[in-house]
């Protein structure tokens, strides 16, 4: 529920990212529904405005796939899955948007199931998108050029 907006509206990227050809938003939860069913009686009014939506996602195995498709933890390390060989991950202390557990549980996936040399750093007082430090970019692809 963290990021499947109930509104599903311009707003919420995440129920953009799980959209098809049919619907431009989807929600994607799979927890929902039976939260909802739990809360039925409780609140009908607002059940009905978002059970249908929720419903929509119970066993859907195109939404399923599409889920599936987006975790790199699925893919990272896998034979099918051509890593590089050198990763740069940095996330803003700042960031609102994802924990920070996250990045690192992704950086240390790549680095325990890959072999790749993975540069990871949190960058103080960043926000979700613009965390780096002036240069250092540039001084990265530097060093693993030479």
């Amino acid at each position: 529920m963290a990021f499947d907006n109930l509104e599903m509206s311009e707003n919420s990227g995440e129920n953009l990212e799980f959209g098809d050809e049919t619907h431009q938003y989807f929600h994607f939860d799979s927890y929902m529904p039976d939260v909802l069913e739990s809360l039925k009686e409780e609140f009908p009014d607002e059940y009905a405005k978002y059970a249908e939506g929720y419903d929509a996602v119970i066993g859907d195995k195109a939404l399923a796939e599409r889920k599936q498709l987006l975790n790199p933890l699925n893919y990272i390390g896998s034979e099918d899955a051509d890593t590089a060989e050198h990763i740069r991950i940095r996330v803003g202390t700042q960031d609102a948007d994802t924990a920070l557990s996250i990045s690192a549980v992704l950086a240390l996936s790549l680095e325990n199931k890959t072999g790749a040399d993975v540069d990871y750093a949190l960058v103080w007082d960043q926000p979700h998108g613009d965390a780096d430090y002036d240069g250092e970019l540039v001084q990265w692809i530097e060093k693993i050029c030479k």
